[in-house]
């Protein structure tokens, strides 16, 4: 994953540890007003969830698939500050 953006502190967020295309999310605190979540994966596609508290979902694991889709791809330039541009704010995710 390039970047994950979290619209809420009652949401929490890591990377599994060891492992870099799975992400963790789960609330801070019980019913929390809906917010968002952006991920931007290592091949550079864009991914959005509304997140909505409910304490009766079973838990739940998303497959996000390797599939060609017709519309615009993000492409991340080779330049090292865009990388530590990412990084940075990624830490502020976790």
């Amino acid at each position: 994953m390039k970047s994950v953006d979290k619209g809420s502190p009652d949401i929490l967020v890591q990377k599994a540890k060891g492992l870099e295309n799975i992400l963790q999310v789960k609330a801070a605190q019980k019913g929390f007003f809906q917010t968002n979540l952006t991920v931007v994966t290592a091949d550079g596609k864009l991914y959005s969830f509304v997140l909505n508290y409910d304490e009766e979902s079973p838990q739940l694991n998303l497959t996000l698939n390797k599939t060609k889709l017709d519309g615009q791809e993000i492409y991340f330039s080779d330049e090292i500050e865009n990388d530590q541009y990412i990084q940075e704010y990624s830490k502020l995710a976790f």
